[in-house]
Parts: structure tokens; sequence; C-alpha cells
């Protein structure tokens, strides 16, 4: 028999930084039903005995904290990059639906609401609990129809990532199996987006602001490196796309690399500052030792001669996405903006290619278990103590050889490095017709000028799309900026790890320091919960 699926939510005082939150009521949807409980224990006491599964949206990092004093000792529970994906109280499971659908849930649906009458002094007036309740009740009521539609479609999945991937082996047969010293040696030809402030400042011109139409489902049209064969091979002077390369090069602004230290670099002017394992891409004209994709290598080749190769690894097989990514695309275009079809598809083409690039030996098997059981449990089992949640300890350990599954990290390193340099080839047609790049971020540009031939404007996938043209650009580094206007007229913002105002972000582009405090507490599995403090500024 199915278990039954069901949906939470709670309700706190409004966020201030410093101030203690605890829920004062719950809300709990089922198939045929509608709960809502007074207190946490309420909560609890009524689920524990049934063997529901429920889920709650963005519970691992929020919902789920204030339940875990409850949780099964001596009994897995899952975490994923730090958020609580699932475990048992009693008979129940809990969930996170955010590993299913990454993305805030005004996104689908969400009421208008004032979170000021949470306060403890103002929630509790007969019309201001009206309003509570019936928010708090379509919060859960949008959320079941995102969970059951997701089930229904996708199966029990745990995340995104593991729904897309057995969709694609729908299509083409179990995905490929390789090995941690595959892992180990193609990892080092996998790198992230391009994102780059090429200036930083405070600008008053006319900006063009375009990206890449599903610029990843794009790539995966293309054949890639699959299965997990390669042979190493003499370069013969013929730059095969889906092949990798080591590569000893100078640095012209396009092969990537990944700093081994904190450095800072001057280019343009501009003082860059790098972290450790950063990425950048060198514009220096000194030489470099390069992991290269073929996509990203032969557009070096056209730029320059001047390279060496020292290894060549020639992929055996190769493969393109096109039945899965037009699936998805074609039911995408065929559904509503923000329906669930349109949602689901649109994560689905997106999701897939990190899969391919995970890597297990990051992963970690979790336990809680009572605090005064550490010492034996650590002796007894191959557990270790990492840290106090909800006044139990957790304990890990490695993932364990059996459960690990490597796919294809070739195939992720292949996907990506094409999407860069498909990003590139607009940024050197915007400066060949005398136009200047001011920013890009993975699948966008920033840049003054006309717009210059070679970059095809269409709505199809890895077509360009003019998103905005701001008149004000404010730039402070990677993922740090604001524009205006946007299409809508308004303020487009990015700010990575912290929310900050345009007015902020201006300050911060001048060269000022903004001293940033959370109004929302983090909950963190090894430090508890606390509010965030941080200095931003230029980098």
């Amino acid at each position: 028999m199915s278990r039954i699926i069901g949906v939470a939510d709670c309700e706190t005082n409004p966020f201030e930084h410093g101030a203690t939150i605890t829920p004062f009521i719950w809300g709990l949807m089922l198939p045929d039903e509608y709960h809502q409980f007074n207190s946490t224990i309420e909560f609890v006491e009524f689920l524990k005995d049934k063997e529901y599964i429920i889920y709650a949206h963005n519970g691992g990092k929020f919902d789920w904290h204030f339940i875990l004093e409850y949780a099964n000792m001596f009994e897995p529970i899952n975490i994923i990059n730090g958020r609580i994906a699932k475990f048992k109280i009693g008979d129940c499971e809990f969930r996170d639906s955010f590993n299913l659908f990454p993305m805030p849930l005004k996104d689908y649906n969400k009421d208008d609401f004032d979170y000021d009458i949470l306060r403890p002094e103002l929630r509790d007036k007969p019309k201001n609990r009206k309003k509570i309740e019936r928010y708090l009740y379509h919060d859960c009521l949008y959320l079941y129809e995102m969970v059951e539609k997701f089930i229904k479609d996708f199966g029990l999945k745990l995340t995104i990532a593991g729904s897309s991937m057995s969709q694609w082996e729908k299509i083409d047969g179990k995905a490929p199996k390789t090995s941690n010293s595959y892992f180990d040696e193609m990892s080092a030809f996998y790198f992230g987006g391009r994102v780059q402030a090429f200036k930083t400042g405070n600008y008053n011109k006319k900006f063009k602001f375009i990206d890449i139409n599903s610029a990843y489902p794009y790539a995966m049209l293309s054949n890639h490196a699959y299965g997990g064969e390669f042979i190493l091979k003499k370069f013969d002077g013929k730059i095969k796309e889906q092949n990798f390369y080591e590569v000893k090069a100078r640095g012209i602004g396009i092969l990537p690399i990944r700093a081994k230290r904190d450095i800072t670099i001057k280019e343009n002017n501009e003082i860059i500052n790098i972290s450790k394992g950063a990425l950048y891409f060198p514009n220096d004209g000194k030489e470099y030792y390069f992991n290269a994709n073929g996509w990203e290598f032969k557009l070096y080749s056209e730029h320059s001669n001047d390279f060496k190769v020292l290894a060549e690894y020639s992929a055996l097989g190769y493969k393109n996405f096109q039945e899965y990514i037009y699936k998805w695309y074609e039911l995408k275009e065929n559904s509503e903006s923000k329906s669930l079809d349109y949602i689901f598809a649109k994560l689905m083409m997106n999701s897939l290619y990190g899969k391919f690039g995970a890597n297990p030996d990051k992963y970690t098997e979790y336990e809680l278990i009572p605090t005064n059981c550490v010492e034996q449990h650590e002796i007894e089992t191959e557990y270790e103590f990492c840290s106090t949640l909800a006044n139990h300890a957790l304990m890990e350990k490695p993932l364990s050889p059996a459960r690990k599954r490597y796919y294809d990290v070739a195939t992720a390193s292949s996907i990506t490095g094409f999407v860069r340099a498909y990003l590139y080839r607009a940024i050197d047609a915007i400066k060949k017709s005398g136009g200047e790049v001011y920013y890009c971020d993975t699948d966008s540009i920033l840049f003054t000028g006309k717009t210059p031939k070679g970059i095809d404007f269409n709505t199809e996938l890895g077509g360009w799309d003019i998103e905005a043209e701001p008149t004000e650009a404010h730039i402070a580094g990677k993922k740090l900026y604001a524009m205006y206007p946007d299409n809508k007229g308004k303020w487009k913002t990015a700010t990575k790890g912290v929310r900050l105002s345009h007015k902020d972000i201006i300050e911060i582009a001048k060269g000022e320091t903004i001293e940033w405090k959370s109004e929302a507490p983090t909950f963190s599995l090894k430090r508890g919960v606390f509010y965030q403090e941080r200095k931003i500024k230029k980098t």
C-alpha cells in the first residue's frame, strides 16, 4: 500500500536580527483533510504514530529544526549540502520539498501577507488570527499541489537531480558507472560557469543586458563525452570538442584555471582578489598549465597558436541528450508560465547535467544519538561526533563504498565547457564590434555599444535575448551588482549569500564597506541557530 503524503508549514514571530524564533501555529495538509495545531508538540503527537511522509518547503533549513528534538535516535538522518533531507519521528517520515523543486514557493503561488501581524502582541487579535490561519492554509494547499503532482509525475524521489537521472535512464537505459579513480582524474577538467566582473564601479551609460535561452539544455543538444572510457593519444593537430587536453599555453582570457591559493591579479587596470579554489581566466600573457575541454581549447586555438599539448584524452563514447531535452522543452513551451508543468519541465531540463558531475566522496552518512552515548558509539561503530543538533549528538561517517555511485564527470565537464565557450564567443563579438563588456554571469552579459553581428537573437534554445537596457550599472564584484531599469522598470540586483538593497550595492561599488546583519536566523548543523553578520566590500 502506498504511503499517505502530506505537507506542513509553521508560522513564527517576524524575523528580526537577534530575535528568538519559535512556531506558534502549524498547518498540516493531507489528501482529504487539513489540520491546524497551536503548538509544536501537538503537531508531533498527531503524526508520530502514522506511516506518513510529510514535506515542508525549506523544512531542512527551517521548519524541521523545531521538531528535531523528537527525532528517532540511532536511525539515519539524510543531510544534503547542510540541508536536512529526511528523518523520522516514530513511524512518520519528514522530508524537505526544496530538494525536489529548489525555488521559492511564490514562483508557483503565494498570497500577499503582512508579516507584521505575526508579532505576539498582534497575532491573537481575532481579525489578525483569521488572516494568519488563511495564509497558512493556502501555503499548505499550494505546496501540497506541487508535491502531489511531482510524485505523480516522477515518483517518490528525494531530489530533483535523482529524479532527472531516473527520467534520463527511461530514455537511454542505465547511465554509465565509473570509479573514484576515474572521477579524480577527469574532475580536473570540471569547472562551473564563467562569472566575471570585467569592470567595477558606478556607471551611468546606455547598457544592454543579454542572456542565453536555456544555456545548459542547449549545450546538451550537442555530442559530449559519455561512457567513462578514454584513451591517451598523441595530439595530431586536430582539436576535437569532445576530448580533453592538458595544455601549456598563455593566458589570454579564455581557458579557466582554479586558484591554488588566495591571489591578487591586475587585469584591465582592475585589481581582482581571487580566493583559493575560485575559478578565473588569466589574461596576462603568462604561461600556465591548463586542463582544457575541447570546446574551449578549440576556441583558444582560433585566437592563438602559442600552445603545447602535453596530453590528449580521447573519448571512446559520445552522447547527446536531444530526446530528453526536447521532451521537456516541448512541455514547457506548451504550458502556461507558472503552471506546474512549466515549472517541472524547466527543472528537468536544467537538473540532469550536474548529476553526472556529482562526487559521492563528499557525501556523508549521519545519525542522531543521545549526547551521553557518543563515546560508546564511536567505539562500537565507524561514526564520529560531528556537532550537537537539537540537544542530540549528530554523528557522521563517510558514505559506504557500496552506496557510492559515480556517473561520468567528463559529461558534465564537457557540457559546462560548451556553455563557457558559447558565452565567450558572444563576449568576443561584442569587443570586435567596439563594445565594452562590464560583467558576465554564466549565461548573461552586460555591455555597452551596438548589438554585434554573430549573436543570434531568438526565442529558441540557445538564442540570445535582450533582458534589459539599463542606464545605470553598479558593479562591486562577482554576484554583487545593481542595475536599473530591468525589463519591468525596477532595480535588478545580485547579492549572493546576503540581502542588500540597491542603495547598499551602490555604496559598495563606490568603495564603501557595508556592515550587514541578517534578519532571518541561520540554522546550521555545526553552529546551531545564529544570525549572520558580515562586512561587505568591493572585490
